[in-house]
């Protein structure tokens, strides 16, 4: 009986040892898929999303990469004219612009179904981001992005509204925000990033 007993404290030992070593394995497998998924640390100084690119205005007029170097910050809203609460946050976005122009902070639109699959401007699409435009009052600069454009901020834009803020040279400062804010909200970002800008001269 007692021989029985010690087989079966042997055996319920190695059960434990065999469970222990599996979870550890899990553990380190998950770590690795966990680590293997991170996006791109957008913080660091070095990224650059846009690049150089040349694009257009909702009216056709020219825009490149030069643009950045109209502000110390520049605030990219990256909106689409079905969505709502990009629509909802415009006018806020209206009124930071004007607020912060003697700041030196300049905001940007780039509403991206303006812009169709095979490359094409989207007129139709034009016309309604337009007409947003006059009914929210955002009269600052709004962009038609190029193919190219859209696919190099692919990565970064999970969905609408996203916004990314960039210094002179288009360089991200801190991380891209999705979803819309308050005024309040928004204008605490920019202090933000002002002091960030600061700092960096």
């Amino acid at each position: 009986m007692e021989k029985k007993n010690k087989i079966i404290l042997i055996g319920c030992i190695i059960l434990v040892c065999v469970v222990t070593a599996v979870m550890v394995l899990v553990n380190q497998d998950a770590k690795k898929t966990e680590e293997g998924k991170r996006l791109p640390d957008t913080t660091k100084e070095a990224v650059t999303p846009f690049g150089e690119f040349e694009v257009t205005d909702l009216d056709g007029k020219k825009v490149d990469k030069s643009i950045f170097q109209e502000a110390d910050v520049t605030m990219v809203n990256v909106w689409a004219t079905f969505c709502n609460p990009c629509l909802e946050e415009m006018p806020y976005l209206a009124k930071l612009n004007k607020e912060y122009d003697s700041k030196n902070v300049q905001i940007i639109g780039l509403c991206l179904d303006t812009i169709q699959p095979d490359g094409k401007v989207n007129e139709e699409n034009v016309s309604l981001a337009k007409e947003a435009v006059a009914a929210t009052g955002a009269d600052y600069l709004h962009l038609i992005p190029s193919m190219e454009l859209y696919v190099g901020l692919y990565e970064y834009v999970p969905g609408v509204p996203t916004t990314f803020f960039v210094d002179q040279e288009g360089k991200l400062l801190g991380e891209t925000v999705t979803g819309a804010k308050s005024k309040e909200d928004w204008a605490a970002l920019l202090e933000e990033k002002l002091e960030m800008v600061q700092e960096e001269k």
